[in-house]
């Protein structure tokens, strides 16, 4: 998973539906580097890579779009 990545997920310690399609927008620094911020339904929110299943929807390489999100 990286920045610009459009995910779904679903927490891996009880059994729910997929999210949502989220935009991933940033990736917090070491030492918190498994979690990731994505931006779901007109809001951010954390995730983790352990905690969560992640499933990739599709992989874009353009920043402009990730930027204004993380400014905003």
């Amino acid at each position: 998973m990286k920045v610009g990545d459009l995910i779904r997920y679903m927490p891996n310690w009880v059994r729910t539906d997929w999210s949502r399609p989220a935009l991933v927008i940033e990736r917090y620094p070491p030492p918190d580097e498994e979690l990731w911020i994505v931006y779901r339904d007109g809001r951010r929110e954390v995730i983790e890579e352990k905690n969560y299943e992640i499933k990739l929807l599709s992989s874009d390489k353009c920043q402009e779009n990730v930027n204004s999100l993380s400014n905003a």
